[in-house]
């Protein structure tokens, strides 16, 4: 729960208008106002005056997880597994436009055109009403800008030459304009301004070029690179840059007269943007269970004017007053370290031509919100949960002092009414002294009788599995193992899930054969119990498997969020896709589970997870029924 009272948060609700404000005094969100500060700054003489903080973003919808057009919010929604939405002006109409989760937002016309998280950062378009649905490439893409008939967009190399890129927008005529390691770019339509790391010298050159690529010429030498997307932004006359050398200076570069820059303020480990004439900071100071986020604006300029380095040298009175900076939003909410005492930076904010956005951790049930800014900086809760589907968090199974996660799950009744004499079978590679074995080998695996319909043809698969464990038992005897060692391996099985519709069984492969732990190799598998067939986790589904996918993640990332992990396993990062084997689930009482082995999407000391997805989040979209066993039925009242 929140540390102080949300009084002055509106929620915004559709056929109703917007609930007023309750409190003239509020608690938990600090607001203060002051007047716009006009910015030095060199006349160009092609120009009538100087604009140092409007943005190119201004003028032209720029990609985001959140941007405005025509009078319509486009956004990844935090509520509807993180799909596609848009929105009016005020908050109603919330409407589902794709079931995909985008990121790099464009409006064009009536076409929506965005990257798709789930999808290796593929390019997809969209109609503003959700018609026409279609991916536009086959490749990954890290981010892209849009201007003219163009995509603009950088490619790491991998499975193609490194570089700036450029695509017309039906998906045709793919070109290299910049070969290299290109940083960070931006673009006014008229040239590509971008940053190219000289890898021998270790120098890092930012260039101008044609639209083409062509005529290219250096303007300024970095001290370091710049990893984030946001560090590089321009402005009709000036070009903003922020050093990634550990000291947050930002700087700004006449584009006209091509001058060395100038540093016009520090920023913190945050966000920055230059939108609406101003340069807004955001800040997020973790201490003490305590999640406090903060929303700058620059009103003065010089090298000394500094956001609260880290947030956490300055005391709590100094925090809200910093030289040259206004404070215009602060939000404090009170959470859970996470199990491996990580926290990550959760917030993030969007400046639209009508209003700013912060997406926030707001709670441990709720996980990140968007939060709606107006002109007076007043809030709201811009998702209403009352007519848009909300996503239920997952559960991470925790197995303490065990040396796997799987040994956690309890087999919920007595199944020995449907069981026949299992498959058994020992050996050792030798004895030595008393007659003591070493190199011990052993099966153990499950077989049925009729009370299970397809019986017969679930024991074949495990009479099959039975002749590889043979097979892996002259792998492993392969070894010429010393006389005493201690190695040793089985083929076990340790879980049992049965309703009226479905069987799962834990097993797999565990042992040691040196190493500072014993190895597993988990191999569940899930039949249908009428016909004995062996289930993908998209046979549980009457939707395709990637919409199903898609909603078991986002239930994942949900509880990421709820457990304050997000930064850690969040939205942008497709390892839970990418590592995930669609045979790797178990069914339970409370859910489906989706299980990760040791190394997958953590280090070896995480260990292996699983997370298990209450079935009430997929029901509809389930083939059939599940949780229908008696130990389930038992529980209901």
């Amino acid at each position: 729960m929140r540390c102080s009272i949300k009084m002055g948060i509106k929620r915004f609700s559709q056929g109703m208008g917007i609930v007023a404000a309750a409190a003239a005094v509020i608690c938990s969100v600090c607001f203060v106002h002051g007047a716009d500060v006009a910015v030095k700054g060199m006349k160009h003489s092609n120009r009538n005056e100087i604009r140092p903080y409007v943005s190119m973003a201004d003028a032209f919808v720029q990609g985001d997880s959140m941007v405005y057009a025509d009078g319509w919010y486009y956004y990844c929604s935090q509520l509807d597994h993180y799909y596609l939405y848009r929105a009016r002006e005020d908050g109603t109409e919330q409407t589902l436009l794709a079931k995909m989760m985008p990121e790099s937002i464009y409006v064009d016309g009536d076409t929506v055109y965005f990257l798709n998280i789930n999808d290796d950062m593929t390019l997809y378009r969209v109609g503003t009403d959700g018609s026409g649905l279609c991916r536009l490439s086959d490749t990954s893409l890290p981010y892209l800008k849009v201007w003219g008939d163009y995509f603009y967009f950088l490619r790491a190399g991998k499975d193609s030459v490194a570089g700036l890129y450029r695509m017309k927008k039906d998906g045709s005529g793919l070109e290299l304009l910049i070969g290299g390691n290109v940083l960070q770019f931006v673009t006014d339509g008229e040239r590509l301004t971008y940053i190219l790391e000289d890898e021998e010298a270790r120098k890092y050159l930012l260039y101008h070029a044609d639209m083409n690529g062509e005529n290219r010429s250096a303007i300024w030498e970095l001290s370091s690179k710049i990893i984030h997307q946001s560090g590089l932004q321009l402005t009709p006359d000036f070009l903003y840059c922020e050093q990634n050398d550990g000291t947050g200076r930002l700087y700004r570069l006449d584009l006209a007269d091509a001058v060395p820059g100038e540093q016009i303020a520090v920023l913190p480990d945050g966000d920055w943007r230059i939108a609406n004439g101003s340069v807004y900071c955001m800040t997020e100071e973790k201490k003490d269970g305590i999640r406090t986020v903060r929303l700058y604006r620059l009103t003065e300029e010089g090298p000394d004017r500094v956001v609260g380095k880290w947030g956490s040298e300055r005391g709590e009175e100094e925090a809200s007053a910093i030289d040259g900076w206004e404070l215009l939003y602060e939000n404090t909410a009170q959470g859970m370290y996470s199990t491996n005492g990580y926290w990550g930076n959760l917030a993030s904010f969007y400046v639209t031509e009508k209003h700013i956005f912060v997406r926030e951790f707001w709670s441990v049930e709720e996980g990140v919100l968007w939060v709606s800014l107006d002109e007076e900086m007043q809030p709201s809760l811009w998702e209403n949960s009352q007519q848009v589907p909300v996503v239920t968090p997952a559960v991470e199974l925790d197995y303490g002092e065990l040396s796997s996660v799987i040994m956690s799950l309890h087999t919920p009744e007595d199944y020995s009414m449907y069981m026949a004499e299992d498959l058994t079978y020992e050996d050792s590679f030798g004895v030595y002294g008393q007659e003591t074995a070493y190199g011990e080998f052993s099966i153990r695996l499950p077989q049925f009788n009729e009370e299970i319909e397809g019986y017969q043809k679930i024991n074949r698969f495990f009479q099959e599995r039975y002749e590889w464990a043979l097979e892996e038992k002259e792998r492993f005897y392969e070894e010429d193992l010393d006389i005493g060692c201690s190695y040793f391996e089985e083929m076990d099985y340790e879980y049992m899930y049965l309703d009226e519709n479905y069987l799962t069984v834990s097993g797999g492969l565990y042992g040691w054969i040196g190493g500072i732990r014993a190895f597993r190799r988990e191999m569940p598998v899930t039949f249908d119990r009428q016909s004995g067939e062996v289930l993908s986790l998209g046979d549980l589904f009457a939707v395709p498997e990637e919409e199903a996918m898609l909603c078991l993640f986002a239930s994942i990332y949900k509880y990421m969020e709820c457990s304050e992990r997000g930064s850690e396993l969040g939205l942008s990062n497709t390892i839970l896709r990418d590592a995930y084997n669609v045979k790797q689930f178990y069914l339970t009482e409370d859910g489906i589970g989706l299980y990760y082995a040791r190394y997958a999407i953590g280090s070896g000391a995480d260990g292996d997870f699983l997370f298990v997805i209450p079935y009430e989040a997929v029901a509809d979209i389930l083939a059939e029924p599940l949780n229908q066993s008696e130990a389930a039925q038992d529980k209901e009242p």
